[in-house]
Formats: C-alpha cells, sequence, structure tokens
C-alpha cells in the first residue's frame, strides 16, 4: 500500500507475514506480526474477476468492528512480470446516532502489490475452499460435534499454502 503522499513501494517490515490466499471462488489474507506473536488484521470472503476488475466481497474482518465489513470492494487489477497489482476505494463508514445507520464519510484508497509464492502440490483436487461442517472434540466421540449456525469455518488450500478461519457470521 502506497502511504499518503508516497511515490515509491515501500518494503514490508521483516518481521511482518503479509498474505493472500484464493481458490477458485473464496479468499483470505492476514497480516501477522512474527515477533510480537499478533495478528494485526485478517479478512476474507468471495471475490469476482471481470476482466481487469477484481472485486472482494468482505464477509469477515479482523478486528472487528471494521466498516468494511459487508463491502464489495472493486480493485482494478493488472499483472506485470509475475506481480499482481491492484487498487481500489473502500469506503470509510460511521455510526450515525441521529438515524442508527451507518454512514458514508470517506473513502480510503487500497493499494498493493503481491508475488506468488512458488510451489505445486500432489494432490490438486484439495485446491479449494473447504468448509467444516463437523468435529469430534474426542478420540472416544461416537459422532460429530457441530458448530452453531452463526459460526462459520473455512479453510483455503492453495498449491502451496493453507489458512484457515473461524469467524462469527452475526457481528
Amino acid at each position: 500500500m502506497l502511504p499518503d503522499g508516497a511515490t515509491e513501494w515501500q518494503k514490508a517490515d521483516e518481521e511482518l507475514i503479509y498474505q493472500k490466499h484464493l481458490t477458485s471462488t473464496h479468499f483470505v489474507w492476514f497480516g501477522y506480526h512474527v515477533k510480537a506473536d499478533k495478528l494485526n488484521g485478517a479478512g476474507g470472503g468471495t471475490y469476482t474477476v471481470e476482466g481487469n476488475v477484481y472485486n472482494e466481497n468482505i464477509e469477515f474482518f479482523h478486528p472487528v468492528g471494521s466498516s468494511l465489513l459487508g463491502q464489495t470492494i472493486p480493485f482494478d487489477a493488472r499483472m506485470k512480470d509475475g506481480t499482481w497489482y491492484h487498487t481500489g476505494y473502500a469506503k470509510v463508514m460511521e455510526f450515525d446516532p441521529e438515524t442508527g445507520e451507518l454512514v458514508v464519510t470517506n473513502t480510503s484508497k487500497i493499494e498493493e502489490k503481491w508475488v506468488q509464492i512458488e510451489g505445486e502440490t500432489d494432490h490438486p483436487e484439495m485446491i479449494k475452499t473447504w468448509n467444516l461442517i463437523g468435529y469430534k472434540s474426542t478420540e472416544s466421540s461416537a459422532t460429530y460435534d457441530v458448530y452453531p449456525d452463526f459460526v462459520g469455518y473455512i479453510k483455503l488450500i492453495t498449491p502451496t499454502n493453507f489458512v484457515w478461519v473461524r469467524y462469527n457470521s452475526e457481528s
């Protein structure tokens, strides 16, 4: 992302890991500070690509309470020399105490460039978005437990990495 007034790309802090994972239908991104062992931010949902427009439909976001949740952000996207560039504008929304509604107060420019992590897998059938539908809480469990309907639990597997996210779809 180019900070306000910057004319050149800034290199990310080496103690930070920023990754974006995409399957054919879903994306998840996260920023993690290794030294502090802290999640700086994360989000995800579904996406579409129409020509040079990459649309992110934000279905979950951390930190909680972000005005990005529920937005569809269109990005102008392009690939150049193995690097993916995209630029878009997110709505900055604030709570209006008079109406009780969220209102758009500004926009925030998002400008990113990503490079692919190289690698292959011997199991291409696993490169998908997976939705957890049950789990066994103990080794002796005879049946699968299920999460309540408002808890989402997905895993995205790409050719080189995976990421899983548990989120509350109601908040």
